[in-house]
């Protein structure tokens, strides 16, 4: 009419089945639309005005279980839309206004059990959310505020155990936060400010004891930091400024015996830094400036007997050079200059025989 769809009108497919019929109104869909599966199953079905949306939507899915179904007004869903799984379980209620999130919330899992309930408010989260477990025990309760998690939040375990409280404002985590192992014992314990951790934060194993203790300043690590074995043995001892390692940095083994004794500054390597074998006999013993080697390298056997004697300067190795066999017998004497092998250079087999010998020049054999 006019070059305009107007009224009643059908469509099928080439096997003949009707797949699709409504009306026009002045070219905009008008009145009752109904879809088909190819099976004749009706797929879709709905009240439309002047090409609106304009009343009770419902859709199916091909084995004829309701799927969703709910109101329009003017285009807007409205009022209570629900949805079910291709079994005929429910899968969700939820409720609109003026086609926005507006009214409870509640949904079912695939056996029919209720998982999450909450609520909008001009489409947003609001009030109190919680989920379920399959059980029926609360698994999660948080709050929002217009859309933004506010207040406490809080998780438990399967066996109705707090698992985990922490504070929110306005969608940023603030406050206090501490964590349980399901046992029921404290896993860990710290604060935020404005989303970054705050403060000492301490943890432990399931067995309540201590695990770690590290001080945070607005997110970064600043300040004395502790790790202990399960067996309540030091593990590592150490202290940061401005999240830059700082000063003297201890770890020891399971068993208490000392592993490492390193030397920082600003982050960097700056000093002796010491390590040793789990018998107890060090391992190697190096001097660094500010990231780099500088000055005597000395590396041990296990056996207590030296292995390697190194010199640097500024990262660069400069001087002797002297290796040794486990026996304790040399093994290689050279001398380095400015990085490059300079003169003289022996090497002997484990018995004290001369192996080769060589003269360099500025890394190059003469």
């Amino acid at each position: 009419q006019n070059g305009l769809q107007h009224g009643k009108f059908s469509v099928w497919n080439e096997s003949g089945s009707l797949i699709q019929k409504g009306e026009y109104k002045d070219g905009q869909e008008d009145e009752l639309w109904i879809d088909y599966f190819y099976n004749g199953k009706k797929r879709y079905e709905g009240l439309w005005k002047s090409g609106d949306k304009n009343g009770l939507f419902q859709w199916w899915y091909a084995n004829d279980i309701l799927k969703q179904k709910g109101k329009f007004d003017s285009g807007n869903k409205t009022g209570k839309w629900a949805s079910w799984y291709n079994t005929g379980e429910k899968k969700e209620v939820i409720q609109y206004k003026d086609g926005i999130l507006q009214g409870k919330l509640r949904k079912w899992d695939q056996n029919g059990r209720l998982y999450l309930t909450g609520s909008f408010k001009k489409g947003g989260k609001d009030g109190v959310w919680t989920k379920y477990y399959p059980t029926g025990e609360i698994r999660e309760e948080e709050k929002f505020d217009l859309g933004l998690k506010s207040d406490l939040r809080k998780v438990w375990y399967p066996n109705g155990k707090m698992k985990q409280r922490e504070f929110y404002e306005k969608n940023i985590i603030h406050g206090k936060q501490i964590e349980w192992f399901s046992s029921g014992h404290k896993k860990s314990d710290g604060s935020f400010v404005h989303g970054q951790p705050n403060g000492t934060w301490e943890a432990w194993y399931d067995s309540g004891k201590r695990r770690s203790s590290i001080t945070y300043d607005k997110g970064t690590r600043h300040g004395k930091i502790q790790l202990w074995y399960p067996d309540s043995g030091k593990k590592e001892e150490g202290f940061y400024s401005c999240g830059k390692k700082e000063g003297t940095w201890k770890r020891w083994s399971i068993t208490g015996q000392m592993e490492s004794e390193f030397e920082y500054q600003n982050g960097l390597r700056h000093g002796l830094c010491k390590q040793w074998y789990s018998n107890g006999e060090k391992t190697f013993q190096i001097h660094y400036e500010k990231g780099k080697y500088h000055g005597q390298w000395l590396e041990w056997y296990e056996t207590g007997n030296k292995m390697k004697s190194n010199n640097y300067i500024h990262g660069i190795q400069n001087g002797s050079c002297i290796h040794w066999h486990k026996n304790g017998r040399k093994k290689i004497d050279c001398f380095y200059k400015n990085g490059e092998m300079n003169g003289k250079f022996t090497e002997w087999d484990s018995s004290g025989d001369i192996i080769q010998e060589y003269r360099y020049n500025r890394g190059v054999v003469t």
